[in-house]
């Protein structure tokens, strides 16, 4: 299989995602992927290492598909943006992407945060409002019974 191109083991998962293949789980730093008509193929996954053209040649022997097949099926432009942002982070160097994780997960924190804010704002204005009232559980289960 000469003229296979390099690629990463996200975009290989992606690909084979797209010939029909589905991620039946991951062990370790392997995925195994399972067909639905029984074929069942093993991608390595080690972060920004693209996947050697010999391993990709097995990977396609496994998957039974041809170097025509799976690189229509690389191409096919990602399905959604979040799609589109992975494949694009995929390319950063480890650090970056560490880095991406944690600003999400900053983002993430401070979004609950202003929910939280907002939502405690709104009660207290429910309240203030005669909207709203103390009472137990026992209060609101008779409430919502009647």
């Amino acid at each position: 299989m000469t003229g296979l191109p390099m690629v990463t083991a996200r975009e290989v998962i992606r690909a084979l995602e797209r010939a029909g293949f589905q991620v039946q789980r991951q062990t370790g730093s392997h995925a195994r992927l399972r067909h639905t008509d029984g074929r069942v193929v093993t991608v390595p996954i080690h972060a920004s290492q693209d996947i050697g053209r010999g391993l990709l040649g097995k990977i396609l022997r496994d998957a039974d598909l041809s170097r025509e097949e799976f690189i229509a099926d690389m191409t096919m432009t990602p399905t959604t943006p979040f799609d589109a942002a992975l494949d694009v982070i995929d390319r950063l160097p480890p650090d970056d992407q560490e880095a991406i994780i944690e600003i999400v997960r900053r983002r993430i924190i401070e979004r609950r945060r202003r929910e939280i804010a907002d939502n405690a704002q709104a009660t207290l204005l429910a309240f203030r409002e005669g909207r709203a009232s103390y009472g137990t559980v026992d209060d609101l289960r008779r409430e919502l019974e009647a």
